[in-house]
């Protein structure tokens, strides 16, 4: 996909502003039994990590309760390396599971090396990095083996979205990203970020306010937790941040609460459902807005019940399962109590428009 036909899937996704509904809300069939068993492995950040290892283990309980199957699961520890990772999908692989599956883009690799080595295992990797440009967005590399299904969610067209809109309702023209304090930070955190940061410069330069952006700023070696977070936030917002972007979404019920007294500053999360976040109702006034993976437990699941079928239609095995801006499968929501400025969608719409008309962007 294109910068240029991403722009033109932001006119669909803008002017609704509204998040799809959870898959989790959907009725699942009455189980049976099915023989062998569903193995999982999450990434450093574990499944409870409020973003895609939670959605992977919706999509796992789903598959347990309505098809009937078997679950084992893990997930590596803060400190896990890749040769960690993947002793952890071999002892699955050699361990009588119907299906392997790594959640988290960290684990894309570990994957494919374990994948190439056990050609008789079918394989998922959920979150397969994808690797954006200003000019493509695509696979950082080739799925060469048929054992492999590769589910990506390019979050980074949404993150490039969530700039925009930063740069656009911001009052000082300063914003911000914040990147991994609690949680450990992961290749598709940089995607977002410097997604982010793309959509503040594409405002600026096409007709906004120039806005300064601050990327990665130094986090004080202090405990507890919170308080590096509220001296981070703190320095940020002395240098006049007033939007901010929360890349961990593990992080941002923690950014919420410690930074209620600075008035002037609001919010972009990752990930954050509004429907299962009730305690970020005393903070939804700051809260401008989520960047979401809308598809990324159903694509999941459709593949579990897909391959225990057995997998002889559409998708084929060693497909890539794409989640973008432009099929819905991620979004920028809006809080359930902010209003996005009354220009938003008109300067979406003049946005689009003129992409369309004079050969799209140069960078």
């Amino acid at each position: 996909m294109t910068i240029r036909t991403l722009l033109a899937a932001l006119l669909a996704a803008t002017t609704t502003l509204s998040l799809a509904a959870c898959s989790t809300d959907s009725p699942v069939p009455e189980a049976t039994i099915v023989a062998g068993k569903l193995c999982a492995l999450a990434d450093q950040a574990g499944w409870d990590d409020q973003g895609l290892n939670r959605e992977t283990f919706v999509a796992l309980q789903k598959a347990k309760v309505a098809i009937g199957i078997a679950l084992d699961v893990d997930e590596l520890t803060a400190n896990s390396t890749h040769r960690d990772a993947q002793k952890r999908l071999t002892a699955f692989a050699t361990g009588g599971c119907s299906l392997v599956i790594g959640s988290g883009d960290w684990l894309t690799q570990d994957v494919r090396t374990v994948a190439a080595l056990h050609p008789k295992v079918q394989f998922v990797t959920n979150d397969h990095r994808f690797v954006p440009s200003m000019s493509d967005l695509a696979p950082s590399s080739p799925l060469l083996l048929s054992n492999v299904h590769a589910i990506s969610n390019v979050i980074g067209e949404a993150a490039f979205e969530a700039g925009y809109l930063a740069a656009m309702s911001s009052q000082s023209h300063v914003v911000a990203a914040l990147i991994a304090i609690g949680s450990p930070s992961t290749p598709v955190q940089s995607i977002l970020k410097t997604a982010f940061e793309h959509g503040v410069a594409y405002y600026s330069t096409h007709g906004g306010v120039a806005t300064k952006f601050i990327g990665v700023y130094p986090i004080p070696k202090i405990a507890p937790a919170s308080e590096a977070i509220r001296q981070t936030v703190s320095a940020l917002y002395n240098r006049g941040v007033d939007r901010l972007f929360v890349v961990a979404a593990k992080d941002f019920t923690t950014v919420a609460k410690v930074t209620d007294s600075f008035t002037n500053l609001q919010l972009i999360g990752t990930d954050v459902d509004w429907a299962t976040r009730p305690t970020m109702s005393d903070a939804a006034p700051r809260i401008l807005a989520s960047v979401v993976r809308t598809k990324a437990a159903d694509s999941l699941y459709g593949f579990i019940a897909f391959w225990l079928a057995g997998a002889t239609a559409s998708p084929a095995p060693n497909s890539v399962d794409v989640n973008s801006l432009a099929n819905g499968g991620v979004a920028l929501t809006e809080a359930h109590s902010i209003a996005y400025p009354n220009d938003f969608s008109n300067q979406i719409n003049q946005l689009v428009e003129k992409l369309t008309s004079d050969g799209g962007m140069t960078q």
